[in-house]
């Protein structure tokens, strides 16, 4: 598992190194197909790396555009790993003449909200830009969600856009971003869910359980904020270990009562993780009043190598026998050659 681990952590970290070696041009051109397809994919995967906010803007939504080289699954593994992907579409350019929206565009609409896209339409939208967090930025001529994806088409046209990144890209995005919040938008049910939804982000485990309370009969919106969970743990790490994991048994205890099962999520995320018996105990500490008996089978798979032989272990037996971790307790204690359990139970006496 550990070893499993370490190798997907190394692809991604050169996969991240090569997100950043793109990033350092700050003006990019892009006239091809192939090049505008590449940097939907390359925001998407950036967006997924951060785990940030990502809007596309495309006046136009295609069904086919959205199958085309695997784009819908590239979104919604953005989703997946914690990425907020807002869509900003025209209300009216996707309606025939009696108004109403071509199967193209119902079609690739239902597509995007099955994959947890924040849908927004708007009027008089005409705009083709993409923005990525604060650090990325591209503007041109290019439908993202609908252009043509084979360069043989007679409808396949010449695009133009530009890629603007580095120093002084947040004013132009904050320009961006003013100019888009001017649209006059179609109301929305779930405007205020992605809204909620970014702060709680932001490591703020109060606005995850009023999620959960207002939207507990949806499926769809339990699944988002279940997945994104680990852009949470990453925006908690400045409280350090003890405040993370206090937030998070709080947003566990909560979706736990919803319906919701974010265990094997936390798991997964300190599998091979503690380094010293102290990160262990704290783990124990906050994570048992979510379920004692996991949480028992889980540390006693993580506390080979922990051991130290002697009566120094005599404090450690201690703390896992008073939170009843009893699996964790005994391994623990046949792991350590130099530790009598009559000690341990004289002092617990």
């Amino acid at each position: 598992m550990i070893l499993s681990k370490f190798k997907s952590n190394f692809l991604v970290l050169i996969l991240l190194f090569f997100s950043l070696s793109l990033r350092a041009s700050e003006t990019q051109i892009l006239t091809s197909l192939e090049e505008h397809e590449d940097i939907l994919r390359q925001s998407l995967f950036e967006a997924s790396i951060y785990s940030c906010k990502i809007t596309i803007v495309s006046p136009f939504i295609s069904v086919a555009a959205l199958k085309a080289d695997g784009l819908i699954h590239a979104i919604g593994d953005a989703v997946s790993h914690g990425a907020i992907v807002e869509v900003i579409t025209d209300y009216n350019l996707d309606r025939d003449q009696a108004g109403k929206l071509r199967p193209r565009s119902v079609a690739g609409r239902d597509l995007l909200r099955k994959v947890g896209v924040h849908l927004i339409e708007a009027y008089r939208v005409h705009s083709k830009i993409i923005i990525v967090g604060d650090f990325s930025l591209v503007v041109g001529s290019f439908n993202w969600l609908s252009a043509v994806r084979d360069s043989s088409s007679p409808y396949c046209n010449q695009e133009t856009s530009t890629l603007l990144s580095g120093e002084g890209i947040e004013e132009r995005i904050a320009q961006t971003k003013e100019a888009l919040d001017k649209l006059k938008l179609v109301e929305e049910e779930d405007r205020s869910f992605f809204k909620t939804l970014e702060i709680a982000k932001n490591g703020n485990p109060k606005a995850y359980l009023a999620l959960c309370k207002k939207h507990k009969n949806s499926l769809r919106y339990k699944e988002m904020i279940s997945q994104s969970l680990s852009c949470f743990m990453k925006n908690l790490n400045s409280l350090g270990f003890m405040g993370n994991l206090k937030n998070l048994a709080e947003i566990a205890i909560g979706l736990k009562g919803l319906g919701v099962d974010i265990l094997p999520q936390i798991f997964d995320r300190y599998d091979g993780d503690f380094t010293d018996f102290r990160a262990l105990l704290a783990f124990a500490e906050h994570m048992v009043r979510v379920d004692m008996e996991r949480v028992d089978e889980f540390l006693s798979n993580n506390v080979d190598g922990l051991v130290e032989a002697g009566e120094n272990m005599c404090d450690e037996l201690e703390a896992l026998y008073e939170l009843e971790l009893y699996k964790t307790w005994s391994y623990t204690a046949g792991l350590s050659n130099g530790v009598s359990n009559g000690i341990v139970f004289d002092r617990l006496k």
